[in-house]
């Protein structure tokens, strides 16, 4: 994917990431997410350090380090909405309501991940745009399960190539569909944060609280 994607800010984080892991694991060292995350940072730094100002990058990095701070407290906290149920508990319950269960094991991961990201995420929107999707928050519910539907078309098609031209054709109508929702989503439901005078001392307020926090958390 890097070498045909090129090296974009994002694209990089994740080959270097996952570059690092691999030779962590060859070196029997146990790799932690959040330092493979920082020889990322510093790698792309090094090669190019004007990348810091690009706000690709920005959000690539902050993304992943409120995911790795902020997603297991908010997984822990969502559970007392949605709580966890072990597997002798799973297995005296009927069908429908382990069916029930595994919606809400979903929608509590997929709340937990939007809410971790979108907390590190809120100062760096509102520096650059002066404003945060809202609707964002509902399409991140969905939109990652559909382009996943999408995948699963496109690898049963190379599996069943004999059908493949119809399953490529239910393929494209329900991608073209995610995509036009995404470039063009219902008026009514297109709401904004607005903060037109979110300085730059406002930024570095916030993401120091939230590297306090994240710190008082691990310890």
């Amino acid at each position: 994917y890097f070498l045909f994607v090129g090296p974009a800010p994002a694209v990089t984080r994740s080959f270097c990431s996952a570059s690092f892991y691999l030779i962590g694991k060859l070196l029997q060292r146990r790799p932690a997410a959040l330092n493979l995350l920082g020889c990322a940072m510093l790698f792309e730094l090094i090669q190019d350090p004007l990348v810091s100002s690009n706000v690709g990058f920005q959000l690539s990095f902050l993304s992943c380090a409120g995911l790795i701070q902020f997603y297991p407290k908010m997984n822990a906290l969502l559970r007392i909405y949605l709580p966890h149920r072990d597997r002798k508990t799973l297995s005296q319950m009927t069908k429908s309501s382990i069916f029930a269960y595994v919606v809400s094991w979903f929608l509590r991961k997929t709340l937990a991940v939007i809410c971790a990201v979108n907390i590190a995420l809120l100062p760096i929107l509102l520096y650059h745009f002066h404003k945060f999707p809202l609707l964002g928050l509902i399409y991140n519910l969905f939109i990652p399960l559909g382009m996943s539907l999408s995948l699963f078309f496109l690898f049963t098609s190379l599996l069943l190539y004999p059908f493949s031209k119809w399953i490529l054709a239910i393929a494209d109508h329900w991608t073209r569909f995610l995509l036009d929702l995404i470039s063009y989503p219902p008026l009514f439901f297109e709401r904004f944060l607005f903060y037109a005078h979110f300085s730059l001392e406002m930024f570095l307020l916030y993401s120091l609280l939230l590297f306090f926090i994240s710190i008082s958390q691990r310890n």
